[in-house]
């Protein structure tokens, strides 16, 4: 009876584990090729060596972006980065990604502009399983964008 409880366990560790490898956001899979998904998409080299991939969504799935840099390591996508407007991610983002992932962590933070002026911003985040983070940034006064981060394990732990 202990084999079979080992087995099982192995199992759907082993099964959680290819879950959290394929996890996908907004049709982009973290921790695969992005040249295989992607193969039109335009490949940027930061000076550091760096390569990020310009991924363009279709309109009709769109949740308030329309284009992604996907940053890559070893040619694998592990950071998804959008930027929108803050009106985008009032009417389409943040209700899309609640509805999808559940309630998120909120915090305020303060923020100031280059002008002096101060006003809070907004993070919110979802945990999700396979130590994937989404965070969704908001600032309340900027009229100028948000933007989103979709980050896995190994993409943090990169040291620059």
């Amino acid at each position: 009876m202990k084999k079979i409880t080992c087995i099982l366990i192995v199992l759907l560790i082993s099964h959680s584990l290819a879950i959290a490898e394929e996890f996908s956001f907004q049709g982009i899979i973290l921790g695969k090729s992005i040249k295989e998904q992607y193969p039109n998409a335009k490949i940027i080299k930061k000076d550091n060596g760096s390569t990020a991939a310009i991924v363009e969504i279709p309109a009709d799935k769109s949740i308030g972006f329309d284009k992604y840099i996907v940053a890559t390591l070893d040619g694998e996508a592990h950071c998804i980065y959008g930027i929108s407007t803050p009106k985008s991610v009032a009417e389409y983002t943040l209700p899309a990604l609640t509805a999808k992932f559940g309630k998120p962590d909120a915090k305020t933070y303060p923020m100031q502009n280059i002008a002096g002026a101060q006003f809070d911003a907004y993070r919110y985040a979802w945990k999700l399983p396979g130590d994937i983070w989404i965070e969704l940034d908001v600032s309340t006064k900027s009229i100028d964008k948000a933007q989103l981060m979709v980050t896995t394990k190994k993409y943090r732990r990169k040291k620059p």
